[in-house]
């Protein structure tokens, strides 16, 4: 009944049961082998997802996290970056088991495999599971190895945007009263890099790409 139609509440209660051992399989059969587990799937699907996430193993919880960071897509190699040069294969290898990351076919970053989250509502949750003040650094490194490492055939201007401006934003301090004024100037830059792109397509956005840039070089100049 709490799945009320939804597959994805569906298919997350079910893999929680696996994990946590409720369901086991037994000679080609599903079996209840703890019935008190049953009633600790939670009510909602963030929360289920929630909970999912909080039982993964460190690695594997660290990994997604960093994933999510990344955006629509992330890659081995930056994931790698972001855990210390840790190797993350068998971490993800596990999360595309889980049902958690989809690897996909083909990867844009010479010499790096794709990864993209099942669900976007699976990358939300394990985004805002990640505290505030981490947030700006993890974005500021992924736009540093888009910048410097990933060997895109073509700058990615709309990444680095909105990697520099969330790294600007989330830098902000309520003690100083102020964010961190490089990261306002790589942000306007980008931003406006972007806008430049855009406005001949996108009028509309280029505008507020504009208006967020004017917004970063104001604050970067306090």
């Amino acid at each position: 009944a709490r799945a009320s139609g939804n597959p994805l509440f569906l298919e997350e209660s079910l893999s929680m049961l696996v994990e946590s051992g409720a369901l086991v399989r037994q000679d080609g059969t599903w079996i209840v082998a703890d019935p008190e587990l049953l009633d600790r799937v939670p009510a909602t699907i963030r929360t289920l997802i929630a909970a999912r996430l909080d039982g993964l193993p460190p690695d594997e919880r660290r990994v997604l996290r960093d994933a999510a960071v990344c955006g629509e897509a992330a890659w081995d190699r930056l994931l790698e970056t972001l855990s210390g040069g840790a190797d993350v294969r068998e971490a993800l290898k596990r999360l595309v088991q889980r049902g958690l990351l989809q690897q996909r076919s083909y990867s844009p970053v010479p010499g790096a495999e794709e990864y993209g989250f099942r669900h976007v509502l699976i990358r939300e949750v394990a985004y805002a599971s990640i505290p505030r003040r981490d947030r700006s650094g993890l974005h500021l490194q992924v736009a540093t190895w888009l910048r410097e490492s990933s060997r895109l055939p073509e700058e990615p201007l709309a990444e680095l945007a909105h990697h520099y401006e969330l790294a600007w934003r989330l830098s902000y301090s309520s003690a100083a009263g102020t964010a961190d004024p490089a990261l306002a100037r790589l942000a306007a830059e980008y931003l406006g890099r972007w806008a430049d792109r855009t406005l001949t397509y996108q009028a509309r956005l280029a505008e507020s790409l504009y208006r967020l840039s004017e917004t970063s070089s104001e604050k970067k100049s306090k």
